[in-house]
């Protein structure tokens, strides 16, 4: 599970005549909007390890952003002659592009200027999910050790400490058979 927050930039673009235009310089609604805004991320995901280097996950989140520009549409159409150029105009209103004969247009003169555009009372926001995987170049499965165990600069320090640990286990296994005799066998 997360959540917290977000900065983004975002440029919404359409294509046009073999061309990608970018919308915001444009002002296709006559606003000049923001491109960096926030945004709010919840979500969740699963993740799982497989052998001692191979992990998986799955993540599902959602954005909820403070903007209703992230496709450049949000309140109602503009008078053309007050946009900036023919491109402006003509990616304002893009109705003529459709074939009339297909049963969901709707008509041309539906997009009047001040007819809607988008819904301006609510922010835009969106959904992301994704699929990872991830390769560990050293994994430890047992909890956290000791840093030294992990320096890369010094491989030996591995060994160094494992004969340590070793020596310190032997001698208190040799203490405790010591104490332990003394008590079972006490000496007059």
């Amino acid at each position: 599970m997360f959540f917290g927050g977000a900065v983004f930039y975002h440029n919404p673009k359409a294509y046009y005549n073999g061309q990608w235009y970018a919308l915001q310089p444009l002002a296709t609604e006559g606003i000049q909007y923001n491109r960096l805004n926030v945004s709010l991320p919840v979500g969740g995901g699963l993740s799982l390890s497989i052998g001692r280097h191979h992990n998986f996950g799955w993540e599902l989140g959602w954005r909820q952003s403070f903007t209703d520009y992230l496709d450049d549409v949000s309140t109602t159409y503009t008078d053309p002659n007050n946009l900036g150029g023919p491109i402006a105009q003509k990616l304002a209103m893009r109705s003529d592009e459709v074939n009339p004969a297909n049963e969901n247009f709707i008509g041309t003169d539906n997009y009047t200027p001040g007819s809607p555009r988008g819904n301006p009372e609510t922010n835009d926001s969106y959904l992301m999910s994704y699929f990872t995987y991830s390769y560990e170049l050293r994994g430890r499965r047992k909890g956290f050790k000791s840093k030294s165990i992990y320096n890369l600069l010094r491989p030996s320090s591995h060994k160094i400490n494992s004969k340590m640990f070793k020596e310190k286990r032997r001698k208190r296994s040799r203490k405790f058979k010591l104490s332990r005799k003394k008590h079972l066998h006490p000496h007059f």
